[in-house]
């Protein structure tokens, strides 16, 4: 992951601006991702509806979440924002 170029892309980064396309990791479409969160809430759901049972439910093998540079960056950025209001509110 870059950093650097991931910064340069946060600062020119508009959430309201829809023209700009989404960007995934290599090999992750936007479709992709649907699917890797159907099948992690199907997971969800079958351990879950297992536990309803009183039958012993084992460890969750989730798909793992692929992210790019730029998400977190964005993410770092969200994280300092809100730890600046926190602040301001004298949370600690």
């Amino acid at each position: 992951m870059d950093t650097d170029l991931a910064r340069y892309w946060a600062d020119q980064y508009n959430p309201d601006d829809t023209a700009v396309p989404v960007l995934t990791p290599a090999g992750f479409t936007p479709e992709l991702r649907e699917l890797r969160d159907v099948v992690n809430h199907l997971k969800k759901l079958t351990a879950t509806l297992l536990a309803v049972n009183g039958n012993k439910v084992g460890r969750l093998d989730l798909k793992p979440y692929p992210t790019t540079a730029l998400e977190l960056e964005l993410r770092r950025r969200d994280d300092v924002e809100v730890d600046e209001h926190l602040a301001r509110l004298g949370a600690t």
